[in-house]
């Protein structure tokens, strides 16, 4: 399966907004990591976190009102509940972590789990994703990242 084609200035727009989000993820670890000094405990300030994040999903819902298909789960593969595992392991590593490594190595070292993870789906097309290959310039990339994740750990 081939991915789909948008024009660059569409694809721009995305990686943007990608970026917009992305700094937003940021703040999230800088505030939680002071949501875990107020409560004591990593797994209370995730739990919290979450609760938000579902409490504004349920609201926008409230005036979408996206109908919900419910069909035969059993047609589905087991690892269409990953995303929400990965999420509470992400919210709780935030709380947890942030602290001990600061937010731009915390955030470098998701970001190099992201991308290297992201190669392996793309390569192999896994989870159902289009298919695109390692290239030279992929794996160059990734490796830049590495050498910039090295540079702020190291100062």
């Amino acid at each position: 399966m081939d991915p789909p084609q948008y024009n660059a200035r569409v694809n721009n727009l995305y990686m943007l907004l990608a970026a917009l989000v992305g700094s937003g993820l940021a703040v999230q670890a800088a505030v939680n990591t002071q949501l875990r000094a107020a409560t004591g405990s990593a797994l209370w300030a995730s739990i919290l976190s979450a609760s938000l994040t579902i409490a504004l999903l349920a609201g926008a819902q409230l005036f979408v009102r996206d109908a919900l298909t419910w069909p035969d789960m059993s047609k589905y593969p087991w690892w269409i509940w990953i995303g929400g595992i990965a999420g509470a392991l992400y919210v709780f590593a935030i709380a947890a972590f942030t602290r001990h490594l600061g937010v731009a190595l915390m955030f470098g070292s998701i970001v190099a789990g992201q991308l290297f993870t992201g190669l392996l789906i793309d390569h192999f097309a896994l989870f159902g994703s289009a298919s695109q290959r390692l290239s030279p310039a992929r794996a160059l990339g990734a490796a830049l990242l590495v050498a910039g994740l090295a540079l702020i750990r190291w100062k």
